[in-house]
């Protein structure tokens, strides 16, 4: 496994100097042997287009391998890949997994989702209870916090 974080390395180091054709070899390479930061990456390479045709499918595929091999932020890239692709439930499944590692910027995505006017589950209590939740998280981005922030304050002013 050494050899593969070796490997991993230096495809997230050719990915930040562009190099996404060098960059994608490697993940794969590292992928197909099993190394789940590297399935992770694959699937971000599928689900974004870099180098090669964006393919959700394959996407799911890598980012599915990966989250079987405990690599957390997998877990919220299926959930932001399903919710993009339409499949609210789906996405859910994934952001609750993701939630369940203190992902704070999961439990912010939950709370939009519950906030959604054209979602059949939408639930105010639910979205706050997510938020407070991302409040709390010790692993959220600063945007994700601030916007969480400023959606609960909205929400907390609107029944008063």
């Amino acid at each position: 496994m050494k050899d593969l974080d070796h490997l991993f390395s230096l495809a997230c180091e050719d990915w930040d100097r562009g190099l996404l054709k060098e960059a994608y070899s490697k993940f794969k390479l590292g992928a197909e042997k099993g190394h789940p930061s590297s399935q992770n990456n694959l699937g971000v390479f599928y689900e974004c287009g870099y180098y090669v045709e964006s393919n959700y499918e394959l996407a799911i595929f890598w980012y599915s391998k990966a989250a079987s091999g405990d690599e957390i932020a997998s877990l919220s890239n299926l959930g932001d890949l399903f919710l993009k692709m339409g499949r609210v439930e789906d996405a859910i499944t994934w952001y609750v997994k993701s939630s369940s590692f203190d992902d704070g910027d999961a439990l912010y995505e939950l709370a939009k989702i519950y906030l959604l006017d054209g979602f059949s589950g939408k639930d105010e209590k639910r979205a706050i209870s997510y938020l407070q939740e991302a409040l709390k998280s010790n692993s959220i981005t600063p945007n994700s916090l601030d916007n969480a922030k400023h959606t609960l304050d909205a929400l907390i002013s609107n029944h008063k």
